[in-house]
Parts: C-alpha cells; structure tokens; sequence
C-alpha cells in the first residue's frame, strides 16, 4: 500500500520524498483535491498533510473560499481545516475518583496549616466522580461528550484498584463511583454499543489506569476477582478496546502538581471489541 502526501505549497521546508506527492495552495479547489485521493485510494495506506493550522481567522476566511491547509508544522492539532471540512483528532476524556487523592476532594483549598491541595489530572475534558456519584452520571458524561465530538474520543479511567485477598495485585474490580467497576456493574456500559449498526461504540478505547486491573486472583476465576474476565466482558458490553494491567500503577501527585498517571508497570494486556486479546491497538486509534 501506498503513502500519500498532500503538501502545503507555502511551508517553508523542503518537499518531502514519496512516490505520490500532491502540492496545494490556496488556488487549489477542495474537489480537485478529493478526486486526486479517490484515484489514489486503490494503492493508498495513509495520507500525511503537513501544512500550516488554521486560526479562527483561517477558519472563517477558508469556509468561504478556495482551497487552503493549515497544520502545526511539528504536530496535529486538535482540529483541523482542509477548506470547508473540518476534521478532528481523537479527544481524550479523562474521569478521575477523588479517592486517588490523600486529600479531602476540596483539593484546590489549603489546609489548616496553609498548605497547598493536590490538583486535578490536567486535559480538555476531565470530571472528577466520587463515593457519592452514580456510575450513571460518569457513563452519560462519556455518551454525551461522544456526540460531541462526533465519537471520535477515547477514554481514560483513573481509580484505585481493588484487591479481594491480602497481597493481591488487584482484580476485584476499579473502585470508581458509588457502585464501582466490577462484574455486576459493567452491563450498564452498554450505553456505550453502537450494535449493531456500527463495528465500534461511542468510545474508540478505555484505558483503566487502576492497579491489577486485569489480574487474576487464583481461585476467583469466573467471578468477582477475576480480572482478565471484567475487562474482556467491559470491552465486549461497552464493543470497545480496553486495556489495562496486572500490576500496581504508579502515580504522581503533591502541592500544586496535577495528579499524573504512568508510565505503565506490570503486563499490560488489550482486549479488542470481541474481547479477544490483540497485541496493540489499530493504527488508526493509537
């Protein structure tokens, strides 16, 4: 299969190498553009656009207008303009428990002696949950920020993990909301499905950034303390991919430092929308 590469004529760098290389600017029309990448799509694996990012300026003046590609030259924002269409990247969501913190959830206050609280994860789109919310609220805060976003989301779950027995790695389900991510509780993810209309949900994958999440427990195979069976079952029910750990995670948080997850320890494993183990995501959700 082939790259394609559709360049900016007016980044100040040099052209870059490949056998299909289509140079634009702003005399260019979107059409021409689309039919050259639909005459290409038979041989095609990817298309790279380096060029210029579109400022609210660019964007109002490229909606009306010939054809015109503005891109960070060094990464991909967060949106994107190629003439009237807009295309988004992948937006991160972020649902944290209030329980990872050592602090009361007023986090942002000091204490008595003036010292300053832990503060929040850092991201675009974060809610804090606790021992008080419903589970319900976290998963239609997902649905609806999904349509949002047109579904082009994934999510990272930040939580304690729960060890049924003394000197466990985890497995006994995410201490997450009132009623917690266990067994009995991820049918209710389901509101995540798109079945059977689309092959993939609302959400394109769930990271669990909890201990042990995906552990084991010998002699809890097949219930509560199994966790390889919650997160292949949350991956099928939610028809997501998911991944998560056998081992203890480590975290970062302390006076005004946001609270601050990785790098992954242990064996990390990743369920695919059937549940079966994959060894990485697909390219296109990486």
């Amino acid at each position: 299969m082939q790259d394609l590469i559709i360049r900016d004529r007016t980044l100040e760098v040099p052209r870059p190498s490949g056998k299909e290389v289509l140079e634009v600017d702003g005399n260019d029309t979107l059409s021409s553009m689309i039919t050259w990448v639909f005459v290409k799509s038979p041989t095609m694996r990817r298309i790279f656009v380096p060029a210029h990012y579109a400022s609210a300026s660019h964007a109002k003046s490229a909606n009306s207008g010939p054809f015109g590609l503005y891109f960070l030259r060094s990464r991909f924002p967060k949106q994107i303009l190629i003439g009237s269409v807009e295309v988004k990247n992948m937006q991160e969501l972020i649902l944290w428990d209030a329980r990872l913190l050592p602090y009361h959830p007023d986090f942002w206050q000091t204490d008595l002696l003036g010292n300053a609280g832990n503060r929040p994860p850092v991201g675009n789109e974060t809610k804090m949950v606790g021992e008080s919310t419903s589970l319900d609220v976290a998963i239609n805060w997902i649905v609806a920020k999904s349509r949002q976003y047109g579904g082009d989301v994934w999510l990272k779950i930040m939580a304690h993990g729960f060890e049924p027995v003394v000197g466990s790695q985890g497995g006994g389900g995410i201490i997450f909301c009132r009623e917690w991510i266990r067994l009995s509780t991820i049918p209710r993810f389901v509101a995540l499905s798109n079945r059977p209309n689309l092959p993939i949900g609302k959400v394109k994958k769930i990271e669990i950034l909890g201990c042990g999440a995906a552990y084991i427990n010998r002699g809890y195979e097949g219930r509560d303390g199994d966790g390889n069976l919650l997160c292949y079952r949350l991956a099928q029910i939610a028809q997501t991919y998911v991944r998560a750990s056998t081992a203890a995670q480590p975290y970062t948080s302390g006076k005004n430092r946001p609270l601050q997850f990785g790098p992954w320890a242990g064996t990390v494993v990743t369920y695919s929308p059937t549940g079966a183990g994959v060894s990485d995501y697909p390219a296109d959700i990486r």
